[in-house]
């Protein structure tokens, strides 16, 4: 029985599974797209149409020629934002595609991406972007387009792709990526050797990157790892999707799988791959750290976009700003929410409006002669929900509460709630109370659940 149980897996398979790379925590492939067709204007190279013909087949080929039929892959960013992946076959050099088909400004991003074109570094990998538009007849193509971003730059993600592995990204450049390791995922890790440590420090994860922005929220990234590819490892093209208001991405890897040494074999690979994020804080110390494949002059450059981006040391709440601007939109977004106290052990709720935020501090008023004012003095714990109509979508709010007498709160109360300012005449108005919710959480959802909560703490 203890052997049965080792070799299952907790008792309900009978052996471990096994997953392709980083694609543990992968969704399910989408088959939304079957039976679609999309004529795709691009402004770079030629037009081209792609026939979904299946879940997994497609045909893609230039306009009015004829095309070629593909295995592909299909995930979703958000509702109405796709990324597709397939292989174009008997192509030199090897040819792998993704396209961002964004349904909502009907915008499409192409990107190309090569390898088996060096004799010198057989793993090197490379790409290129287009950017179009989708065409409808009778509709005019939209003037607007997917871009190239320098948004990211001063920001941190920790992506975690499985149980197994977590991994840091730092955009501390429009032109670059810097990967590096949580001191909890570095724990998994076997001790590194003096030459392996040695050889980590001499070639550190800087990577070329390209940076897009879709729509709001919605961003795409590229590295090529062709740093690594001229050491002899396995460097491939890397694309991602990201969803900063989820904190969620999926993305492909293309290029080739296989460990340095033992004859150097390696064997391509093309698979997608998703996972789940949070933003965290930086003292500037990575960032800092000297870009060992660029010349001086340029690394300095690479530190002016730092320090521009205001980012060389931030705060934890401008780590966040991204996802802290989500919460402020849907607020405004919704209007008045329910806001919960306690009096004698139960529960007491009203409808109640908001003010503003400012350094990490939700601010709101009532006045001193309210139950409201009397609950909290007694209990300085609350919590407040905002929802859409239709329940699709809601926000809690909660923290500790503490008021503030000065009359430069009062003031900019008033001058955030016009409303507010007209029923109480005077921000010195002796029943008039301000007060603020801090060190809590906002947690935005939706219902059903369509991924995991999207958390800020502040």
């Amino acid at each position: 029985m203890a052997d049965e149980f080792k070799d299952g897996y907790y008792g309900i398979l009978k052996q471990k599974p096994s997953f392709e790379g980083l694609s543990r925590y992968r969704q399910p492939f989408n088959y939304e797209l079957a039976g679609k067709e999309f004529h795709l204007i691009m402004d770079l190279d030629t037009d081209y149409v792609v026939r979904f013909i299946s879940g997994h087949i497609l045909e893609w080929g230039a306009y009015k020629q004829i095309p070629q039929r593909c295995y592909y892959e299909c995930a979703k960013a958000d509702e109405t934002t796709y990324f597709v992946n397939f292989e174009l076959s008997g192509v030199k050099p090897r040819t792998g595609l993704t396209v961002i088909l964004d349904l909502e400004q009907r915008l499409v991003t192409l990107n190309k991406c090569y390898t088996d074109f060096s004799e010198k570094y057989p793993t090197l990998v490379d790409s290129d972007f287009d950017f179009g538009a989708i065409a409808i007849d009778g509709f005019p193509l939209p003037r607007i387009r997917h871009g190239y971003t320098a948004d990211l730059v001063g920001k941190r993600i920790r992506w975690t792709y499985g149980p197994e592995f977590t991994i840091i990204h730092v955009y501390y450049s429009p032109y670059y990526v810097r990967g590096t390791f949580p001191p909890e995922a570095l724990a998994r890790l076997p001790p590194m050797t003096p030459e392996e440590a040695a050889a980590w420090a001499e070639n550190p994860y800087d990577e070329k990157a390209t940076y897009i922005k879709i729509k709001r929220n919605i961003y795409a990234l590229s590295i090529i790892e062709q740093h690594m590819s001229k050491r002899g490892a396995p460097g491939n093209s890397l694309f991602f999707l990201m969803d900063l208001e989820r904190v969620h991405d999926v993305g492909r890897s293309f290029g080739h799988r296989g460990n340095v040494g033992a004859g150097n074999k390696f064997e391509g690979e093309n698979y997608m791959f998703a996972a789940y994020g949070d933003f965290v804080a930086s003292d500037g110390t990575i960032e800092a750290q000297k870009n060992v494949y660029l010349p001086d002059q340029e690394h300095s450059s690479l530190r002016e976009l730092w320090n521009q981006s205001g980012s060389s040391i931030y705060s934890d709440t401008n780590t966040r700003s991204v996802q802290m601007d989500n919460i402020l939109d849907f607020i405004k977004e919704t209007g008045v929410g329910y806001f919960a106290t306690v009096e004698n052990k139960q529960p007491r709720v009203r409808p109640f409006g908001f003010g503003f935020y400012e350094a990490g501090k939700f601010w709101f008023c009532t006045n001193n002669t309210k139950k409201v004012y009397a609950q909290l003095q007694a209990t300085p714990y609350a919590e407040i929900i905002f929802s859409k109509a239709d329940f699709s979508r809601y926000l809690r709010l909660s923290g500790h509460v503490v008021f503030d007498t000065s009359l430069d709160a009062k003031k900019k109360v008033f001058e955030a709630m016009p409303g507010v300012a007209a029923l109480y005449k005077t921000p010195d108005n002796p029943i008039f109370e301000v007060f603020y919710i801090e060190k809590g959480e906002a947690v935005l959802e939706t219902f059903p659940p369509s991924g995991p909560a999207h958390i800020v703490r502040f």
